[in-house]
């Protein structure tokens, strides 16, 4: 019921859109329906906190997300009920309403276990971070040496177009022709911070193309670059994607697969991260049942003697029987 009514939460924030102020029956609606919902999840709130009690529910991380999200809905609640709903910093907490639908994930034990498994990982992730950060610096180092103050260009001021080195070769013949302009290109290598970004471009491949253009272009410093005058600069940028960018990317990748093959080795399965308390016991019941093997029942004799002796050895009391004679063998020795 409740994970009902917070998907209904998460359902009326996606109607808000950019005609809503010209709707007033449904701006009205979700009003009132943002109140009654944050009503009914306060007094769930209060439910739990009474039930658990203060120490075991804000030690559940899952709890104190629930509180977060509530707390912030019942203070613009508050806010709108005193008229100061359109003061900005109440507006500002309106955004975080947004954090609504993780409240569904805490009510989902699947992606509950999904998200911590992750989090488990979260060192060695950040590990992996780290060594890409380092890969990163050494190219970065290697791009402000190599490229640094060697984008600037000579350009016509009302089109933007590069000139020819053969018209305007450097920065003070640039200076004295009308109309042109000695400008920068937006993404540089002029010192290392600047280059972590133009590697970060590079590594999402968004727009890299525009800076391994200058990089070949490239010639001295207050010199008009010309089309892959450096040719050999392509190979920075090969080797920056292959170790950069793929390798670190990799090594992500399988440092999460590591750490899920670590809990296989602790004695459960590659997926026990991603299963319920109630899912792993179910799953080592049916181990231990698929482990026993069926007794074979012998089949009685169609040979009537034979087959009242059969009847006899086979009963229980027969059983019970044999086993006093055995312990009143036991106590005569």
């Amino acid at each position: 019921m409740v994970l009902a009514l917070i998907l209904l939460s998460s359902a009326v924030m996606t109607l808000e859109d950019i005609w809503f102020a010209t709707k007033p029956l449904l701006q009205d609606t979700l009003y009132y329906l943002d109140r009654i919902l944050t009503v009914v999840f306060f007094l769930e709130t209060d439910l739990k906190l009474f039930a658990m009690g203060c120490v075991m529910y804000f030690g559940n991380a899952w709890c104190w997300l629930d509180f977060v999200i509530v707390a912030v809905s019942l203070i613009n609640f508050g806010a709108s009920l005193l008229g100061a709903g359109n003061i900005p910093i109440f507006k500002t907490m309106r955004t975080l309403r947004a954090l609504r639908p993780l409240r569904a994930m805490a009510k989902m034990e699947g992606m509950k276990v999904v998200v911590n498994a992750l989090v488990g990982a979260l060192p060695s992730i950040f590990n992996v971070l780290l060594v890409c950060l380092i890969f990163w610096l050494i190219f970065a180092i290697i791009g402000v040496n190599t490229f640094m103050g060697k984008f600037y260009k000579c350009i016509d001021k009302d089109t933007g177009e590069k000139f020819s080195h053969e018209i305007i070769p450097n920065k003070t013949v640039c200076l004295n022709e009308t109309g042109a302009q000695w400008a920068n290109s937006r993404v540089t290598f002029d010192n290392v911070l600047i280059a972590y970004l133009a590697l970060f471009q590079v590594a999402t491949f968004k727009g890299w193309t525009l800076i391994m253009d200058d990089a070949v272009d490239s010639v001295a410093q207050n010199d008009q670059p010309h089309r892959e005058v450096n040719i050999y600069m392509y190979l920075y940028f090969v080797f920056f994607i292959l170790f950069g960018s793929f390798f670190t990317l990799n090594l992500l990748v399988g440092v999460i697969i590591d750490k899920f093959n670590e809990q296989k080795n602790k004695g459960g399965s590659s997926l026990d991260a991603f299963m319920t308390e109630d899912q792993k016991k179910y799953i080592a019941a049916m181990k231990k049942a698929s482990s026993k093997k069926p007794v074979k029942a012998l089949p009685k004799p169609s040979w009537m003697p034979q087959a009242i002796v059969f009847s006899i050895i086979t009963n229980k009391k027969f059983d019970m029987i044999i086993m006093a004679f055995i312990g009143l063998n036991m106590v005569s020795k």
